[in-house]
């Protein structure tokens, strides 16, 4: 019998789920727990969306750091949401996890554990996040710069493999750029407060990012242009309006110029550089060909146009560059995973729970790479 696949997609900020073989995922949620203390024995939980609602939640917790886990009971939490809300028999249904370039070894033997043992899943398969998003692409052969909330990487894929040893990390992501915005822009007293109170506030940051932000093409012209150029007007949720100016498009700079906010790491064309120049000659060429951005730190307005032109000043000869920014680039992992789920192979992909029993979760190690 063809079991039904689970697509899960865990990020440090955002998670997307549903099922393989759609085209899009059911739930997006906060990748949060928020806890309110109780006087019984057990606290009350509430994850996601559902800690909005909370008005006296006690702390908020973020089982995962840096894309990889940290908190293993808060994310037990979190998956046991997820499947919930999915209306997920897990007994009956492949489950189908994506997971980071630089997951640790005992970090999925434990994710496998879990699944075999807790949620008692037939089959299971752990996918490299940065294989699913080339994937999407309709690329097997190519360079993934991924940059979320809390983590960015440059991961080089041959062939649909990710090459760990080849893959950069930087140490600049969503968070500085959302700070930057907070502490710059001429609403800085709204962003005050404790973890909950920020917590609450960071959907206002993210649409002004979304939706009001920009890479300047280049930084020094932007900064030349009078502040009626570049000011924008944007109204709160209380009714009343901010202008927002040069903090448009400096939130942006600080992933090509990390000094912009204190940062002393390379900016992100100089990190695609050291990754491609790091693998063999004959490959060079294909990667630059093919650089896809993936991540919610990659949504700014004309990125691909500033990486480009900043990778040509560093590559000596005629080399050419593509990057690609997805219309999907929010989600082009958890697309991938639903690709991937889809396919009449998949289930020859796949752990059964008969060889975890056999063989132990190591298996995960062999198995998934």
């Amino acid at each position: 019998m063809e079991l039904s696949v689970l697509n899960i997609d865990i990020g440090s900020y955002t998670s997307y789920v549903g099922y393989a073989g759609d085209s899009k995922p059911q739930s997006t949620f906060d990748t949060a727990v928020g806890i309110l203390k109780s006087t019984k024995k057990d606290n009350q939980l509430f994850v996601g969306d559902s800690i909005m609602g909370q008005a006296y939640l006690d702390s908020i917790n973020f089982p995962v750091r840096e894309g990889v886990v940290t908190d293993w009971d808060n994310m037990e939490t979190i998956w046991d949401s997820t499947f919930f809300n999915l209306k997920a028999n897990t007994t009956e249904q492949t489950v189908l996890l994506t997971e980071k370039t630089f997951n640790t070894n005992i970090n999925r033997e434990k994710t496998t554990q879990t699944m075999f043992e807790k949620h008692m899943t037939p089959n299971l398969y752990l996918a490299n996040q940065a294989s699913l998003s080339l994937y999407c692409s309709g690329r097997t052969t190519g360079l993934i710069v991924s940059s979320g909330e809390s983590v960015s990487d440059v991961v080089p894929i041959y062939e649909g493999h990710a090459m760990p040893h080849s893959t950069v990390r930087m140490e600049i992501a969503g968070n500085q750029s959302s700070d930057y915005l907070m502490k710059n822009s001429s609403c800085s007293e709204m962003f005050q407060g404790n973890k909950v109170e920020l917590f609450r506030k960071r959907g206002l940051i993210d649409h002004i990012k979304r939706f009001y932000t920009y890479v300047a093409l280049d930084f020094e012209e932007e900064m030349m242009k009078n502040e009626s150029e570049i000011s924008v007007s944007y109204k709160l949720p209380d009714g009343s309006s901010i202008t927002l100016g040069s903090e448009r498009f400096k939130c942006a700079e600080i992933l090509f110029d990390p000094t912009i906010n204190g940062g002393t790491a390379a900016g992100i064309h100089h990190v695609i550089f050291e990754c491609v120049e790091g693998v063999y000659e004959e490959l060079k060429d294909t990667l630059y060909k093919n650089i896809i951005l993936s991540g919610r730190n990659t949504l700014f307005r004309d990125i691909e146009k500033r990486i480009s032109k900043e990778i040509k000043y560093l590559i000596p000869g005629q080399v050419e560059i593509q990057v690609v920014a997805p219309t999907d680039i929010k989600y082009s992992t958890w697309i991938g995973g639903s690709m991937l789920g889809s396919l009449s192979s998949f289930d020859q992909m796949c752990m059964s729970k008969k060889e975890y029993e056999e063989y132990g979760a190591n298996l995960v190690n062999r198995r998934c790479f």
